[in-house]
Parts: C-alpha cells; structure tokens; sequence
C-alpha cells in the first residue's frame, strides 16, 4: 500500500502508521491522523489507495463486526468467519498487521466504544438478547396511571402519562458448542414510578428532566439496590381498531427522539437504561387474558374493565436508539 516505502528508515513512524491502520480495520472510520499521514505522503497513489481500503471496510467489508463479535461479545473464530463472510487470509492479515504494531486485540478492543459506531447497533441486537421480567406490582403501577389518565377527563380526550421504571440488569454469558457464546441481558422491571410534573396531552408527553434527578437522589435514599433501568410512557385511542391500526404500542418517531434525551440525561447521572415501555389504552369490550399481543414476544395485553392495555417492551442499545429485536417480555406467573 506504500506505508512501508512512505515510512522507509523510520521504525517508529511506521510502527504509529500500523497501528493506526489497525484502528481503521477495526472501527471503519479512517483516523484523522492516518488521513493525514497519506494526504502528506510524497509516495505517489498511497492517498488514493488508503481512501480506497477506507471505502471498502465502511461498505463492503465485514471485518469490523467480526472483530467485534469474537473479541467483544466472546463469539468463536469459526462462528463469527463464517457469519461475516470474512477470509481467514483477512482475518491473518489483520492480525499479522496488528503484531507487527505491537498491539493485543484483546485489550485493543477493550478501549473501543463500540456504541458510538454506525454499525454497532445492528451486530448488538443480534448477538446480545433480552429478557425483560415485568413484575406484577410494576405493571399495576403502570396500568393505574395510566388508565387514570385515560379515563378520568370528562370534556377532553384522555392524556399520555409518563413514569420512571427501577430495578436491576445483569449480563449472563452461556458457552455453546456450536455458536460460541450466547449472551442474554436479564432486565428485570420491579418498580413504576409515575412522574407527577410530566405534561401529558392526547398525542404527546414532557417528561421533566429535573424531575428525574429528584427521583434519582429519592430512590438512592429508598431503594439503593435499584437503578434506574428505563422508563414508560402510554398511548391513547379511541377504540382498538385505532389502536392496531397505529401500531399503538410500537414507539414513534417523536418517541426515538425522546428516548434519545432520556437516554443521555440518564447516563449522564450514572445510569444505564435498558428498556423503554409503551403502554397502549383503548376501549374494547372483549377480554382477553395476560397474553401477548398478536403473539409478538416483546409485548403484553391484558383488560382493565372496559379497556384494552397493550404494551410493548422496547429494549435500549448502548447507543441510546431502539430496537425489538431479540426482545422478550415475561409476567411471571403467566405461561404464554
């Protein structure tokens, strides 16, 4: 590629060019330093040639989510070659490349944020699933207010609520014989809290972020062994035609860029969301049992009177965008 003829006579030059090269294989994003390292290059086509391989592993190659796979998420050699489509004469080149810049993959990988990469979303919601266990009593808290709200205006439609849901999260890593490892994050949903000074209309909710540092300071009084692990929020319509017809419990845009905020004012004060809810409200007269809706696997209904409650769980990325994919919510104590 002309590093070497470019760097010739100047070992540690060289060395600062391969690990940067290194980096670009592994992130796809071009270093600023290793652009600037082939613009200033007196060899001639090294720019050309750098912009090329740069193109390549941004859109074509998927060596950078291989990497990720086996030195991230602990997937095998063979899995993660075969799932990518990667050569081994790829995988040996970087790795070559790598020893030759005096670099350990291993804790290489560990300083990457992986979350700030376009790519990374996808690889995360398939490799890593979730098990979201709703308790009881949560669910209740996040029904009541929400009914309340749904049902107690008598010269306007209901209003959406929007609360604060505590609890615990941990990562569980199971060995397989065939795919490597399988990590399943278990979030576990044990309390809904209300917010109060949240302002609600039919089609919309402001969550207050000063209100949310005020709950964070109360439950590190109260419930010290929770964190703070997502937040809910519902929806109203008329009837349940309405409702699946709007895709109800699914969230809308309004809703990914209010997540969004959420998700960086929560980290901000130390904690991880892992899971958003959507809590659906329509009236319909047919009852139906804790079950979930439309057999998706990240949702539950159930009936409340004369209302129908579907809600969806939506788990968070590290990035702070959604997803349902590989997303499964439990009520315990229900066999659907």
């Amino acid at each position: 590629m002309g590093i070497e003829k470019d760097c010739a006579g100047q070992p540690a030059r060289k060395r600062r060019a391969e690990q940067l090269l290194v980096s670009l294989l592994v992130t796809a994003e071009m270093p600023p330093e290793l652009e600037e390292t082939a613009s200033d290059s007196t060899v001639r086509g090294l720019r050309g040639n750098m912009a090329a391989l740069a193109d390549f592993v941004r859109q074509d190659s998927y060596l950078p989510e291989a990497l990720c796979a086996h030195y991230r998420y602990r997937q095998g050699k063979r899995r993660v070659l075969a799932r990518y489509r990667v050569s081994k004469s790829e995988w040996s080149f970087v790795h070559q490349l790598a020893r030759d810049a005096g670099i350990d993959m291993t804790a290489f990988s560990r300083t990457i944020t992986y979350e700030d990469l376009c790519w990374h979303d996808t690889l995360e919601a398939e490799i890593v699933s979730v098990q979201v266990v709703l308790d009881p009593r949560a669910l209740e808290d996040m029904v009541v207010c929400a009914l309340e709200a749904y049902l107690s205006p008598k010269k306007r439609k209901g209003y959406e609520v929007f609360g604060i849901n505590l609890g615990m999260a941990r990562d569980v890593a199971e060995k397989k014989k065939v795919f490597g490892t399988a990590v399943t994050r278990y979030v576990a949903v044990l309390r809904a809290q209300p917010q109060l000074s949240a302002e609600g209309s039919p089609s919309a909710v402001r969550p207050s972020y000063l209100s949310v540092g005020a709950l964070q300071e109360a439950v590190a009084t109260l419930f010290p062994q929770h964190q703070l692990v997502g937040d809910f929020h519902s929806h109203v319509y008329e009837d349940m035609a309405e409702l699946s017809g709007a895709s109800g419990w699914r969230p809308s845009e309004g809703d990914k860029r209010l997540c969004a905020e959420l998700f960086d004012d929560m980290k901000a004060r130390g904690h991880t969301p892992h899971v958003d809810f959507i809590v659906a409200i329509a009236r319909c007269q047919r009852r139906v049992h804790h079950s979930h809706y439309r057999q998706l696997p990240n949702t539950l209904q159930t009936s409340v009177g004369n209302c129908r409650v579907v809600i969806g769980a939506h788990r968070i990325l590290h990035s702070g965008n959604y997803t349902d994919r590989n997303t499964h919510l439990t009520l315990p104590g229900t066999t659907d």
